[in-house]
C-alpha cells in the first residue's frame, strides 16, 4: 500500500501545484506581485521539479525588484533541467538586473550559438540592452532622422500637367531633416504622461515653392492594462500644435486632439492581433483669404493581424481599415476603406528588409463645388525599406516610397516616387 500511494501522492502534489500555477498567472498580470510570489512559492514547494513555476516566480520576485531571490530559484531549475533556455535568459536578465553583466553577457552569447532556438531573438536584444539602455528604462528619448532624397514629383502634378501648370520644377534632388523627442514626467505600470516636440525641414533643389518646415509641440497620457494574460489594450490622449510653413510662407496652424485605442490578442506572442479605434479633432486655420473650412472630425476603425516566425526575424501583417472624415467643408467629407499589408525579411548581416502597401478608396459625399461633380479617388502606397544597425543607436536605412492616385476628378490623378538614403540616430 505504502509504495502504491507514492506515485498518487506526487501525482496529487504536481496537480495541485499546476492548480496554484494558473492562479499566480492571472494575479501576476493583474500585477498583484505579493499574492503571486506566495502561490508560485507554494506551488514550487509541491513540485520543485515543475521548470514552469520556476520562471514565473523569477518574474514575479524581478517585478518586486528582488532579483538576487529570483536568481537564487533560477539556478535550483537548472539544476532539474541544465539546457532549458527560457530559465538560462531568465537568469541572464537576473544578472544584468544587479549589475553582473559581464555574467549576463556570457549567457546570452551562449543562446546565440544555439540557432535553433527560440530565444535566439530576445537574447540579442538583450545583449543590446547591455551596451545601452533600452527605450522605455529611461523618460527621455531623442531620434534625429537626416537623408538625402530624390522626389519626382514634389509638386503632386497632375498626370495632365496641362490641368496643373505653373507650379514648377516638379522632380527635384532634396534632403529631410526630422528631429523627434519626447520626455515621459509621470511613469506608473499603469499611466505614464509625456511631453513631445517634432520638427521636420524638406529641401527641394530645384522648386524651392514646395519647402515644407513643419514644428509640433504637444502632449500625451496613456494607460494600459491587461484583460487575461496575453490580452492588453492601450488608451492614449493627446493634444497637439503644428505649425507650418511652404517656401518660406505660412501654410497652416493646426491645434489638434486625438483619442488613441488598442487591444492586442497574445500581445507577445507569434501570432497576434489589434483592433483600434481612434478619433481626432482637426481645427484648420489656414492662412489666406477664400480657403475653404476643413475643420473636421475623423474616425477611425480597424484590425490587423500580425505572424512572425523565427524568433521575429520574419513576419507578415494584413489588415483592414474604415475611416470617415466629417470636414465642415464639403469639398473634403468622405468614407474610406484601406487594405493594408506588410512583410519583414531579416536578410544576411542583420539587414531589415521591410515593404509595406496600402490601398485607399475614398469616396466624397458631397458635389464639389469647384468642379460641379463628385468625387471618388483610389490610391496606391507602397514603401520599401532596408535598414542596418550599425551601433545600436546608428542606423543607415535606404527607402524607396511609391504613390498612386487615381480620382473622378483629374486634377487629383498624380504619380510619384521618392528615393532616399538617411542616417538615423537615438538617444534614449
Amino acid at each position: 500500500m505504502l509504495f502504491g500511494a507514492t506515485p498518487a501522492l506526487a501525482q496529487e502534489s504536481r496537480e495541485s501545484a499546476e492548480i496554484a500555477l494558473s492562479r499566480a498567472i492571472l494575479l501576476y498580470d493583474a500585477k498583484n506581485y505579493d499574492e503571486a510570489t506566495r502561490e508560485l512559492i507554494r506551488a514550487n514547494q509541491l513540485d520543485p521539479r515543475n521548470t514552469n513555476v520556476v520562471y514565473y516566480l523569477a518574474l514575479s520576485l524581478s517585478a518586486q525588484g528582488r532579483y538576487a531571490e529570483a536568481e537564487a530559484y533560477v539556478r535550483k531549475g537548472l539544476e532539474v533541467q541544465p539546457n532549458n533556455a527560457n530559465l538560462r535568459l531568465m537568469l541572464a536578465s537576473t544578472l544584468r538586473a544587479q549589475g553582473k553583466t559581464d555574467a549576463a553577457r556570457q549567457i546570452a552569447e551562449s543562446l546565440q550559438l544555439e540557432p535553433a532556438s527560440p530565444l535566439v531573438g530576445p537574447s540579442r536584444d538583450l545583449l543590446t540592452a547591455l551596451r545601452t539602455p533600452r527605450r522605455g528604462d529611461t523618460p527621455f528619448w531623442l531620434e534625429v532622422n537626416a537623408r538625402a532624397q530624390y522626389d519626382t514629383n514634389v509638386t503632386l502634378e497632375a498626370n495632365n500637367s496641362r490641368l496643373t501648370r505653373g507650379l514648377g520644377s516638379k522632380r527635384s534632388p532634396g534632403n529631410l531633416l526630422a528631429v523627434n523627442t519626447e520626455y515621459a514626467f509621470l511613469r506608473t505600470p499603469q499611466w505614464q504622461a509625456a511631453a513631445r516636440y517634432d520638427f521636420l525641414q524638406t529641401i527641394n533643389y530645384y522648386n524651392h515653392k514646395f519647402d515644407f518646415n513643419e514644428n509640433i509641440i504637444g502632449g500625451r497620457l496613456t494607460y494600459n492594462n491587461a484583460l487575461t494574460a496575453g490580452n492588453r489594450y492601450f488608451i492614449t490622449g493627446r493634444a497637439f500644435f503644428d505649425n507650418l510653413l511652404e517656401g518660406g510662407r505660412k501654410r497652416l496652424q493646426r491645434p489638434t486632439g486625438q483619442l488613441d485605442s488598442y487591444l492586442y490578442w497574445n500581445s507577445a506572442g507569434s501570432v497576434r492581433t489589434q483592433l483600434f479605434y481612434q478619433l481626432q479633432g482637426e481645427n484648420w486655420q489656414r492662412v489666406g483669404k477664400g480657403d475653404e473650412n476643413r475643420d473636421a472630425i475623423n474616425n477611425r476603425v480597424g484590425l490587423v493581424q500580425y505572424l512572425f516566425f523565427d524568433s521575429q526575424r520574419y513576419g507578415v501583417n494584413f489588415g483592414y481599415h474604415y475611416d470617415f472624415d466629417d470636414a465642415d467643408g464639403a469639398n473634403w467629407t468622405y468614407a474610406g476603406h484601406r487594405a493594408v499589408a506588410g512583410f519583414l525579411v531579416t536578410l544576411p548581416w542583420e539587414i531589415r528588409a521591410t515593404s509595406n502597401f496600402e490601398f485607399h478608396a475614398r469616396h466624397y459625399d458631397g458635389i464639389n463645388s469647384k468642379f460641379a461633380r463628385h468625387r471618388s479617388d483610389h490610391e496606391y502606397l507602397a514603401l520599401f525599406d532596408l535598414a542596418k544597425d550599425i551601433t545600436p543607436n546608428l542606423t543607415v536605412s535606404f527607402q524607396h516610397l511609391w504613390n498612386h492616385n487615381e480620382s473622378t476628378i483629374s486634377t487629383y490623378d498624380y504619380k510619384r516616387q521618392v528615393y532616399s538614403l538617411g542616417l538615423i540616430w537615438r538617444y534614449y
